[in-house]
């Protein structure tokens, strides 16, 4: 672990977030974009799926039926090979639709956490401390640009690659499915390494562990440098799927008005509507993460917009810190306000009829409630000027009368 210590002046600060301040203007307006488009998005795919479950027939999978082509068919079946897939550089050998070799190699990788203090003038103390640890992946991780290069260095090369071995003739009984739609079953399995399956040439250099093929002295306590590979495979798998059918295969249905394909496929013997209510779960699960991620985007933009102002706050530590404060509670109270206009303004631009209902829906009662409320206000006020011109009467009389007593008893 090593600490590096920079100090950045007032100055540098001011110059600083004013390319804060321009990132902020990409960012909103990046959000801004990401907002509208979501909506029309989630739209398109709403209608398309509608069109698409009203297209949909259900078929049997043992048959081709030609009166079918080009029909969006719904079926369900066993997707299987006879293919038996080989991995030549281990000689490892399954029967699965596709079989994965995953290569890992044990490294450094380096963390920094960075702590700003603010000083009088509005400059800065940033300590920056990087940390390191080792652990297992996929790909090369760059160690000459760490802060310690010297002291943690990795590998330059991963002696072997990771790779895919798909089968190439995959069937639903009487349909034969074609690569895209085999790399959408997720159904993967850990495969067990059989040992007389291994060529001598792997056996002489590797360890078989829970396994995995390990290269390196234990595999308890790795080294940096060890490698280990590991095999997954896609057994024959129960499958249901909405396509288009043409000729003896199947490809995606395309939906001209809304832009977008219908392509379905989910594990398991599952019915029309099920499938198709799945899909507009799922759009509507991407829609909201959309939406959260729009919002926080907006929030950060106008968070950097306001950099220039905290910057020059910031001159005294505490005002800097309070600016900050304010301005983020701000953000984010804007963020929502917009992007529900936002939101609105696309259903207005995409959807107008529905926007126009739902408006009406909430608007109406809102009115009514207001009419009702005032009416009652009026009412109310009505009710209480007789009892106040009554009373000034009353007053009236009852100085008439005291001044009648008086005049009595003068005389």
């Amino acid at each position: 672990m090593v600490s590096e210590v920079e100090h950045i002046s007032g100055a540098q600060n001011l110059k600083n977030s004013l390319f804060v301040f321009v990132l902020g203007i990409i960012m909103i307006l990046s959000a801004i974009g990401l907002l509208f488009w979501n909506e029309g998005n989630a739209i398109n795919v709403q209608e398309a799926l509608e069109t698409g479950i009203s297209k949909t027939i259900s078929v049997t999978s043992d048959t081709v039926d030609p009166t079918n082509e080009g029909q969006l068919i719904h079926t369900s079946g066993r997707a299987s090979s006879d293919a038996i897939l080989q991995d030549k550089i281990f000689g490892i050998s399954q029967n699965a639709l596709m079989l994965k070799r995953k290569v890992e190699i044990y490294q450094w990788t380096e963390d920094q956490e960075t702590e700003t203090k603010k000083k009088l003038g509005g400059g800065e103390k940033q300590i920056t401390t990087y940390s390191y640890r080792k652990e297992w992946s996929t790909s090369l991780i760059k160690s000459s640009d760490f802060k310690e290069a010297q002291t943690h260095q990795n590998p330059n090369e991963i002696p072997y690659k990771q790779q895919n071995f798909h089968a190439k003739k995959v069937n639903l009984a009487a349909f034969e499915l074609s690569k895209s739609i085999v790399n959408k079953i997720d159904n993967y399995k850990s495969l067990d390494i059989d040992a007389s399956q291994i060529s001598d040439t792997i056996k002489k250099k590797f360890k078989i562990s829970s396994n995995q093929l390990y290269l390196g002295d234990n595999p308890n306590s790795p080294n940096v440098g060890d490698v280990r590979v590991t095999f997954t495979y896609l057994p024959a798998t129960e499958i249901s799927l909405v396509y288009q059918q043409v000729g003896k295969g199947l490809e995606p249905y395309y939906i001209k008005k809304n832009d977008k394909n219908i392509e379905l496929l989910q594990v398991g013997k599952i019915g029309i509507d099920q499938m198709f209510q799945n899909a507009q779960d799922e759009n509507s699960h991407w829609t909201w993460i959309r939406r959260l991620i729009g919002i926080v985007l907006m929030s950060a933009g106008f968070a950097s917009v306001a950099s220039p102002l905290t910057t020059v706050a910031g001159v005294i530590p505490f005002l800097g810190s309070l600016a900050e404060v304010i301005t983020g509670v701000f953000s984010v109270l804007i963020s929502l306000i917009l992007s529900g206009a936002i939101i609105s303004l696309s259903w207005l631009f995409y959807r107008p009829v529905t926007a126009i209902i739902i408006f009406t829906i909430i608007t109406v009662p809102i009115v009514i409630i207001m009419f009702f409320v005032k009416k009652k206000k009026v009412t109310l006020t009505s009710q209480g000027t007789p009892q106040t011109t009554i009373s000034h009467t009353q007053k009236k009389n009852k100085e008439a009368t005291v001044e009648d007593y008086d005049d009595g008893f003068d005389i």
